[in-house]
C-alpha cells in the first residue's frame, strides 16, 4: 500500500524556512524551528497524497492552500519568538519526522469499524482512499513532547471525537462501496 503523505508538511517546512530567512531576530534553534513547523501543522487542513508525487514549488500552489500555510506560519512564528521553549527541560523529539497522531488514532478506529462490516472492500487502494478521505477531514494532531503526546491521548478520550471520526470512517465506506478505488472483477471484464 502507498504510504500516506500529509502534502502539507512539506509546504510548511519550506514556508518556514523562507519566513525565518526573513526574520533574523528570531531564533533559528532546532526545537524553536520544530515549535513553529508543527504548531502550523496544527492549524492547517492536512492534504494527504501519495508519496511518489513531486514536491510543487511554493509560487506553484493553489492561491488558498498557499494563503492557509502563510497565515499559520507567520502567526507561529510570531507566538514562538514570544513563547519559545528552548530553555524548557521537557523530554522532545528533535526528529524531522513529523507524526500526526490522528493516522494512529484513525488506524485503531478504522480496524475496529472494518471488523464490523463485510461489504466494504478492504484492499490496499480502497484502505489507501478511506485512510485519504478521512485524514483529510480529521483535525491534525502533531507534537513533540511527552506533554503534548499526553494532551492527545487525552483528547482520543472525549466522546465527541470518536463520533465524528465515526461518522468520517462510515462516509468513506458509502464512498467506497459507491466508487471502489480499485477495478472490480466487472469493470476489468468491460475491458476485455
Amino acid at each position: 500500500m502507498a504510504v500516506l503523505q500529509n502534502f502539507v508538511v512539506d509546504v510548511v517546512e519550506r514556508m518556514v524556512d523562507n519566513v525565518l530567512e526573513e526574520r533574523p531576530e528570531v531564533c533559528l534553534c532546532a526545537r524553536c524551528r520544530q515549535d513553529m513547523i508543527l504548531r502550523s501543522l496544527n492549524h492547517v487542513k492536512p492534504d494527504y497524497i501519495n508519496e511518489e508525487m513531486l514536491t510543487v514549488p511554493l509560487e506553484d500552489l493553489d492561491e488558498e492552500i498557499f494563503a492557509s500555510v502563510l497565515s499559520a506560519v507567520l502567526e507561529s512564528v510570531e507566538v514562538v519568538h514570544k513563547y519559545p521553549r528552548h530553555d524548557k527541560k521537557d523530554q522532545v523529539d528533535l526528529s524531522p519526522a513529523y507524526r500526526n497522531y490522528s493516522e494512529d488514532y484513525l488506524d485503531i478506529i478504522l480496524t475496529k469499524a472494518l471488523s464490523e462490516v463485510d461489504d466494504v472492500c478492504t484492499c490496499d487502494h480502497c484502505l489507501y482512499a478511506l485512510k485519504v478521505s478521512c485524514l483529510t477531514e480529521m483535525e491534525p494532531r502533531y507534537f513533540s513532547s511527552e506533554k503534548g503526546r499526553l494532551f492527545v491521548k487525552l483528547a482520543e478520550m472525549d466522546n465527541q471525537l470518536l463520533c465524528q471520526t465515526l461518522v468520517l470512517v462510515y462516509r468513506s465506506f458509502d464512498q467506497i462501496r459507491k466508487s471502489p478505488a480499485h477495478l472490480t472483477p466487472e469493470q476489468i471484464k468491460g475491458f476485455s
